[in-house]
């Protein structure tokens, strides 16, 4: 008997060592199971929509830069009866002093411009006596004339000045007579017409006789032309 019980308490010895040595065992692995790191979890698969590229927003256009306000187009020049290369046809009329008598004068005549408001004339004219019975007296008159032609549509009237040279052709046996002078007065504008007037300054360069005529003259200068 005791040696039955000798035996049981030596394969209860066995068994708790064998316990004993499964725990440690046992408590050895979960230790390094703890130890190693975990393996990531896979990642689910991505939306396509998710994942499809979204295109980038179109740049904002540039600002363009701020430019200078274009200067406006000229206007067109504007057309007048003294323009270069433009023709005229005038006529005027006044009075003088001839004979000791007041004669009456009308003329008619042509220009033609070779400069803007610079013109080349030639005109004739007659006169008679307005009273009285002295010799009718005719004329030939080539002329220069200068009209502020930049002042056409800006001033409501428009200075000219002139030049001029006379041959008086005298009836009644009396001689020929040359002279020369200048005038100035104001144009009126409008469209292709021209009125004027003026003042005419004349002096004879031929012998004069004084007590038949007068050898300096002033009178009015009437204009009337036409541009064709």
């Amino acid at each position: 008997r005791e040696a039955r019980a000798a035996r049981e308490a030596g394969s209860v010895q066995t068994d708790l060592r064998n316990m004993t040595r499964a725990l440690v065992l046992v408590a050895l692995m979960s230790s390094v199971a703890f130890a190693q790191p975990a393996e990531p979890e896979p990642a689910p698969p991505a939306d396509p929509a998710e994942t499809k590229e979204t295109p980038p927003e179109p740049a904002p256009p540039a600002e363009t830069e701020a430019r200078e306000p274009e200067p406006p187009e000229p206007e067109p020049k504007r057309r007048t009866p003294f323009d270069r290369g433009r023709f005229g046809l005038t006529a005027g009329g006044g009075t003088t002093r001839q004979f000791d008598q007041t004669y009456v004068s009308i003329s008619a005549g042509t220009i033609y411009y070779v400069l803007d408001g610079v013109g080349i004339g030639f005109g004739a004219g007659v006169q008679w006596a307005w009273s009285g019975d002295g010799p009718t007296i005719a004329r030939t008159t080539p002329d220069l004339r200068y009209v502020a032609q930049p002042l056409v549509g800006r001033w409501p009237l428009i200075p000219y000045v002139g030049v001029f040279y006379n041959h008086w052709f005298i009836g009644d046996a009396y001689a020929d007579i040359d002279a020369i002078g200048t005038r100035g007065g104001l144009l009126y504008v409008s469209g292709r017409a021209v009125l004027g007037l003026g003042i005419a300054y004349e002096h004879l360069v031929s012998k004069c006789d004084a007590t038949m005529m007068d050898c300096s003259l002033i009178y009015p200068d009437i204009t009337i032309a036409f541009a064709l």
